[in-house]
């Protein structure tokens, strides 16, 4: 084999190796963050000012994982009061594994528990509302 077949032999490898490259990568998964991120940024000084309002409580909201059940426990500031409010439980690598669920806060119970039994990283997002006041918290939380 002399050295110009070499060379063509090199470039057609070297374009066969894109075209494999371009086709795997028009075959991943392109999942948005979220598919309204115009309508999320608009909110984003109305978050900033709720988390504010968050890390200004006496204690912190303490969310928890175990055996199914992610807990989570608001500061005893809420505890005589009647909260309304979300949770979001985003999986950021694959959104089907997403969760979202509306809870109220009675006057007696400060806490609660959501049945999620799917393995790997999750962000709890937290939103409520309490005597007219938005209040806003994330989490991490790695479930076994």
């Amino acid at each position: 084999m002399n050295w110009g077949t070499k060379i063509i032999l090199a470039y057609c490898l070297f374009v066969i190796g894109i075209m494999v490259l371009v086709v795997k990568s028009m075959n991943q998964n392109q999942e948005l963050v979220t598919s309204d991120y115009y309508a999320q940024e608009l909110q984003f000084q109305k978050r900033i000012d709720a988390e504010s309002r968050t890390t200004r409580l006496m204690t912190p909201v303490k969310v928890s994982y175990t055996e199914g059940n992610i807990n989570i426990r608001f500061p005893d500031d809420f505890k005589q009061k009647k909260c309304m409010g979300s949770v979001n439980i985003y999986c950021p690598n694959n959104q089907q594994n997403d969760m979202r669920s509306d809870f109220a806060l009675t006057e007696d119970h400060s806490q609660f528990s959501i049945l999620y039994n799917t393995k790997g990283m999750r962000k709890v997002q937290i939103d409520w509302i309490c005597d007219g006041q938005t209040y806003y918290t994330e989490k991490t939380i790695f479930i076994p």
